[in-house]
């Protein structure tokens, strides 16, 4: 079954383009960010210590930090993710298949120490026992050593075992639906990891993210405007969405599907190989007549110099929007 994601960066408007796919019958949308696959210690953080960045120091570090985040997304009311627990979505089986993920991506493990990773206090006990030869080994914690596995085909595998327990009660679902944060960041290695996969990067009018973000307050965006600009444009710096060589990943503008709904979304379907006679449920959760409040925000703000501000320092001037 395809995989789509739906890549936002921060108040880009990814959500609409979600709820228009809840409206299709071959779809089904995982109702959460899952947070394990772009986020620091997630799926690409483990993979560049499987691979690029591999070093038996590094990846011992991954591997704790990947059953730690998996950990915390397991307990809604975790620090790092209050609020979300993806047992509610994937069951107990999250854990189980996420350990399981872990074990074939490692060969062996022994007991050991890393100086700067494990307690220091182990290091103190380590030293003192050496020096009376008492046994220390079982003082020690256990260390991972990497794996000759496929690091692509066991990802693949743990992540359709994931969307199946999703999928036990429709058997007609011909596509996964995530939402996935700053996937545009990271296209090459997304590709290189995932099979049948397509992403749809949505890109909004900064001047009403910028708005939008203070309005609701949004934490994870600068609330000064100097900031928010540069924040912006490092983002566009460093997203990939616009390379050719991409022919799995779709760019559309926010703006166009609430102005420009019918071919948008006909863009959209065409590029999934979605029937649209499968849209049975339209206007159900995206209305683009109901969305038109949330354009063009900053024309009713009420510091017009900030406006200003964004638009003459933006780099990119195409993503200010215009109809």
């Amino acid at each position: 079954m395809g995989k789509i994601i739906i890549a936002g960066y921060g108040g880009s408007g990814s959500s609409a383009v979600f709820d228009l796919l809840k409206e299709v019958d071959s779809t089904l949308c995982i109702e959460a960010e899952l947070r394990f696959i772009t986020d620091p210690d997630g799926i690409l953080s483990l993979f560049r210590a499987f691979d690029r960045d591999w070093s038996p120091y590094n990846f011992d570090l991954a591997i704790r930090r990947y059953l730690q985040l998996v950990d915390s997304l397991s307990k809604k009311y975790s620090q790092r993710y209050s609020g979300l627990d993806l047992t509610e979505f994937f069951g107990e089986e999250f854990k189980k298949f996420s350990n399981e993920y872990i074990s074939n991506l490692t060969d062996k493990k022994f007991k050991g120490i890393w100086y700067g990773i494990c307690d220091s206090k182990l290091r103190l006990l380590h030293k003192l026992h050496h020096k009376y030869n008492l046994p220390t080994r079982s003082l020690f914690e256990e260390l991972y050593i990497k794996s000759n596995k496929d690091f692509k085909r066991e990802t693949n595998v743990y992540i359709n075992k994931l969307l199946d327990i999703t999928n036990r009660f429709q058997n007609d679902i011909e596509h996964f639906v995530i939402d996935e944060p700053y996937v545009s960041l990271y296209l090459e290695e997304m590709n290189l990891l995932f099979d049948d996969l397509k992403i749809i990067s949505v890109q909004r009018d900064p001047r009403d993210i910028y708005v939008n973000a203070l309005k609701y307050g949004f934490a994870f965006i600068p609330s000064n405007v100097e900031a928010f600009t540069h924040w912006y444009n490092n983002l566009m710096n460093n997203a990939s969405f616009g390379n050719s060589n991409f022919k799995n990943v779709l760019k559309i503008q926010f703006e166009d599907l609430v102005y420009k709904y019918q071919p948008t979304k006909a863009n959209i379907f065409n590029f999934l190989n979605i029937d649209k006679n499968s849209h049975s449920n339209p206007l159900s959760h995206f209305n683009p007549n109901k969305s038109k409040k949330n354009i063009e925000l900053w024309r009713d703000y009420g510091n017009p110099k900030e406006i200003d501000f964004i638009t003459t320092n933006v780099k990119d001037s195409n993503t200010f929007y215009k109809k």
